[in-house]
């Protein structure tokens, strides 16, 4: 992951869930946004299914 992160120029902090159990869950197929504010962290975002298609490149094949 770091070296992708490089690789793009990406200067924001990234984590990762992967590995983590629910509620928070890693699972593919399942796009989640989190805002950490000091020692508070908020479930900004979370989208499952047909609401993820848009950041999957590979599904522009299928149009």
């Amino acid at each position: 992951m770091a070296s992708y992160l490089e690789f793009m120029g990406y200067t924001q902090p990234w984590y990762s869930v992967r590995g983590v159990e629910a509620p928070v869950d890693g699972d593919m197929g399942h796009i989640v946004c989190f805002l950490r504010d000091g020692d508070r962290v908020f479930l900004t975002y979370s989208t499952t299914g047909r609401g993820n298609e848009p950041v999957n490149g590979s599904l522009a094949c299928l149009t």
